[in-house]
């Protein structure tokens, strides 16, 4: 007999925590970086990061920097904070 998963809400929201944690301690760490450099310094994905500034961004926890050039036509946003 196949074993059924179950899902648990709450796992989802445990992961979010930590994602989030992560995120927050890392910011902390260096003070300022890019939405790329902290998925590269936590491991998360781009759109998980993503996420998870938008969300510190609307609640006032994080604020915008200054754009960076970058090599290509995409510009940067520097976090902090």
């Amino acid at each position: 007999m196949p074993v059924s998963k179950i899902s648990v809400p709450g796992n989802a929201l445990l992961i979010k925590q930590i994602n989030t944690r992560l995120v927050r301690t890392s910011l902390k760490t260096v003070k300022k970086a890019t939405k790329l450099q902290l998925a590269a310094l936590t491991g998360l994905t781009n759109v998980t990061v993503g996420t998870i500034l938008h969300e510190l961004l609307q609640s006032g926890e994080i604020s915008e920097g200054d754009l960076i050039p970058s090599m290509g036509v995409t510009t940067f946003k520097r976090i902090s904070l």
